[in-house]
């Protein structure tokens, strides 16, 4: 038998010491990590630059607990009308519907309580005149319920609705007592202005608006049409 030369077997024992010693690198790094210690997650795959998210639909809603009663035609305008109100003054809106519960097309235009809830009543001649006339005459007869709300908790006067300036003192400093008559003008005269404001921000032409401004203080008829009864 061959004898092995000195510097084989140190090549061989060489290589032996390398091989155990990565074998053993490895075994202690997978087999002994620390408790606690978890190795790294992969990172996520990203999403390709040229993929575009895709947006969930939402739909353009709107919604109002107030009942109408009438012709289909009558419910959509009112309702159209009902909407515009809400698109610019949602606080107007939010108004109307504390007072009034129910709107009813009818022959004369007004605001009264039948069988106890608070009905604003209007004629097809104010309701098609067009959609901002309709929006500001629901308006206009919101503020009698308004005022009826107040009237009947026994208040000394009529407060101007939320927003708006009260001229109470300045227009009676001295405090002088309303009369029945006196009281209905002093009310149609505010539920007027009201509704002026209303049109402006709605985009009401201005023939609408001059009419309202021009408005005999004893003139009901312009808000209020056909046999009805004005009420505070």
């Amino acid at each position: 038998m061959a004898k092995k030369s000195p510097k084989t077997g140190l090549f061989i024992s060489i290589l032996l010491l390398i091989a155990f010693g990565a074998g053993g690198y490895l075994f202690v790094k997978h087999k002994f990590t620390p408790p606690g210690i978890k190795p790294e997650p992969l990172p996520a795959q990203t999403q390709k630059e040229t993929e575009i998210p895709k947006r969930e639909k939402t739909e353009y809603k709107y919604t109002t607990s107030l009942q109408i009663y009438g012709s289909p035609e009558f419910k959509k305008q009112v309702s159209q009308a009902l909407k515009l109100i809400w698109i610019y003054d949602r606080k107007k809106l939010n108004f109307i519907r504390k007072y009034v519960y129910e709107i009813r097309e009818a022959d004369s235009t007004d605001f009264r309580i039948i069988n106890q809830v608070p009905t604003v009543l209007i004629s097809d001649k104010n309701a098609f005149k067009s959609l901002t006339w309709c929006a500001g005459i629901i308006l206009h007869q919101a503020f009698h319920a308004y005022a009826k709300y107040i009237r009947n908790r026994d208040e000394k006067r009529i407060p101007p609705p939320p927003g708006e300036k009260d001229d109470f003192e300045i227009a009676n400093p001295l405090g002088i007592k309303y009369t029945g008559l006196d009281i209905m003008i002093k009310v149609e005269d505010k539920a007027t202005k009201y509704q002026i404001s209303l049109l402006k921000k709605i985009g009401a032409p201005k023939k609408e608006i001059l009419r309202l401004k021009r408005r005999k203080k004893q003139d009901f008829t312009i808000s209020h049409d056909g046999k009805y009864s004005v009420v505070p």
